[in-house]
């Protein structure tokens, strides 16, 4: 579980530092629009595991390229890099969180989980840094996307044991990983639990949404299940593992009868 929350992070944190080394050109290459393309392009070619990247404008920042101006480059479906114009009337990607939210904070930030219907058209995750004029004043936000397919083949492969399963919830608690794939970005840690009565469950939910490690044992149908999980530290997304109590202490009850039966033994 460690191993994995650290691999998740690694890959955050090189998103992170990609936008980060790539900022500071933009400002050098305002005055031509058209040669924005090969800042996003750059980033791709550079960086293997982003799938998008865009440099979205302040409305109408330039007035021949009318109220959207976002250049923005993907990854097609064989791998080659394409650029287009993000926004349109129907793609309005002003009021989208990875836009308005680092734009009210002031600050890079990473949204939450979605399906980008209109853009890559798929479950991403972007990191956006808001980009200001010497004036201190916002113009442009520069973005990278991360497809969470990754991130779903990553935590699904973590095989504690036999019948033990995963899952991943973002820190509003929505499920980003879970076995039941129609719960993924439509159901939270709270809405698949509500009615259930378990301290113990509470203690998880607060423990899981506020970033802390921990494990938990649950009583429900069918027998009891430990739940250990941890954070994503970059993030403050959680991963999950959950185990039926009988598999874990199935070791030690081999190893308790065989101890036994040395005893009688001897």
């Amino acid at each position: 579980l460690s191993n994995t929350t650290n691999q998740i992070d690694a890959v955050l944190h090189a998103v992170e530092i990609a936008i980060e080394n790539t900022a500071w050109v933009v400002p050098n290459t305002l005055h031509s629009p058209d040669s924005l393309y090969a800042i996003t392009e750059r980033i791709l070619k550079n960086n293997d595991f982003i799938y998008g990247s865009a440099i979205a404008f302040e409305p109408n920042h330039y007035p021949s390229e009318g109220q959207y101006f976002s250049p923005y480059s993907y990854r097609g479906k064989n791998g080659n890099i394409r650029s287009r114009q993000l926004g349109t009337g129907t793609y309005d990607y002003h009021y989208m969180d990875w836009y308005q939210i680092p734009k009210l904070l002031n600050k890079p930030y990473w949204c939450e989980p979605y399906y980008d219907d209109g853009g890559g058209n798929m479950m991403m995750t972007t990191y956006s840094k808001p980009l200001y004029d010497n004036n201190g004043k916002l113009y442009a936000v520069i973005t990278a996307d991360i497809s969470l397919e990754w991130l779903t083949e990553l935590v699904g492969s973590i095989k504690a044991f036999d019948n033990s399963f995963n899952l991943m919830v973002s820190r509003n608690a929505t499920y980003i990983v879970h076995p039941n794939k129609e719960l993924i970005l439509n159901e939270t840690l709270y809405s698949s639990t509500y009615g259930e009565k378990d301290k113990s469950l509470k203690k998880m939910q607060d423990d899981m949404v506020n970033c802390r490690a921990g494990q938990v044992l649950r009583d429900k149908e069918g027998g009891k299940f430990f739940v250990f999980y941890s954070p994503v530290e970059t993030t403050c997304w959680s991963v999950a593992i959950v185990c039926p109590r009988s598999e874990l202490y199935l070791g030690v009850k081999k190893l308790r009868g065989l101890l036994i039966i040395l005893g009688l033994v001897m």
